[in-house]
């Protein structure tokens, strides 16, 4: 990439097909100019307002039931979607708006608390589970309305919301530690501080594609970072130490990261290599994708993706280039919402990105 931060490069010999069990987390304390916005992308954690990365539980005000007898429900439609409303309020911990000002809701799901935008179709899955388990039947489409449409409202609007909470994709954190999602289906993920690690409840700090994001392993301890070598073909030692480096300086949030480049003949073992890092890093369903012609295609795979892999790249047009560049030093990109609106969707971009080619 001319005239950019060159790329880390690494150089393949032999192929190794070997299966990683187990990885325990390494990360190391990055220093407060490492991390760019941590304050203002906080939300209050359990002890002290306004800092840190948790949040308060807090508790939603009641929604106003007086409109159901205006859009015609009988006593007994009211006073079931009384006791509905009543069960979502309960479970709904905390309301707040993302960077594009969705609305999303903390609900408490099977013994752990889940996040979802208040629009989208799995918080409506979950208003219509809820209702039939009360009354095993199906949630009227204006309750469902009044519910969402009241949820909405509070998360941006009322006292008792957390405000603006911007979500990062698989790994955040500030000066005090590092949370890295394990995107499973209890919702865990791993926090890392300087005096070790541990398994949380997933704060609501993350954006989630579950069509896309795969579970990590469960940690273990006991690891050593070089035991990784031992599934990469690196033979070159300071080509070694280049590449732990790396991996490990993938775990640090909000900070540029260089893109990572892996050359080597053909049969080198250059797209398992870096399906393997993809794999330690940022697993989901699909390890490698191909350079899409469309900049907005490929902006979209980078903002779904924490780490991505581009396979067996040939060259690089200059749109392309300066699209990664900006997308591994950090950079954001607007569309509109709709053809016809004049509001905009932010993508923000600071990936992991790596690419393998014979010559590219």
């Amino acid at each position: 990439m001319k005239n950019r931060k060159r790329p880390v490069t690494t150089n393949e010999n032999t192929e190794n097909n070997q299966i990683l069990k187990s990885l325990e987390p390494l990360a190391e304390k990055p220093d407060d100019a490492s991390i760019i916005n941590n304050q203002a992308s906080a939300v209050p954690d359990q002890t002290s307002p306004g800092t840190g990365i948790g949040y308060i539980a807090t508790k939603i005000t009641p929604v106003n039931t007086a409109i159901l007898e205006e859009i015609g429900h009988d006593d007994k439609a009211i006073k079931r979607s009384k006791e509905f409303i009543a069960h979502m309020i309960e479970r709904t911990t905390g309301l707040f708006y993302d960077d594009n000002t969705d609305p999303f809701a903390i609900v408490k799901i099977n013994g752990h608390e889940e996040y979802h935008p208040i629009k989208g179709l799995t918080f409506e899955d979950i208003l219509r589970s809820c209702y039939w388990e009360l009354h095993h039947s199906s949630l009227p489409n204006d309750i469902l309305k009044l519910v969402r449409d009241d949820f909405a409202a509070k998360a941006k609007y009322d006292s008792s919301s957390l405000g603006l909470v911007r979500l990062d994709n698989r790994i955040t954190g500030d000066n005090k530690k590092i949370i890295y999602s394990i995107c499973d289906r209890e919702w865990k993920a791993i926090q890392i501080t300087p005096d070790g690690w541990n398994i949380i409840q997933e704060p609501a700090r993350f954006r989630k594609y579950p069509k896309i994001q795969r579970a990590q392993v469960m940690a273990v301890s006991g690891g050593n970072v070089k035991d990784l070598l031992d599934f990469l073909t690196i033979q070159d030692p300071d080509h070694q130490i280049l590449l732990l480096v790396y991996i490990i300086y993938a775990f640090i949030p909000h900070v540029a990261k260089p893109i990572l480049y892996m050359s080597g003949p053909q049969g080198s073992a250059k797209s398992t290599n870096s399906e393997f890092i993809k794999k330690i890093v940022d697993p989901t369903c699909v390890d490698q994708v191909n350079l899409s012609v469309s900049l907005r295609d490929t902006a979209l795979t980078l903002f779904q993706n924490y780490a991505v892999v581009f396979d067996n790249l040939s060259k690089l047009t200059q749109r392309q280039n300066d699209l990664l560049c900006q997308a591994a030093t950090g950079g954001g990109i607007m569309r509109r919402k709709l053809r016809t609106d004049e509001d905009a969707i932010v993508f923000r971009l600071k990936d992991c990105i790596i690419m393998n080619g014979i010559d590219c």
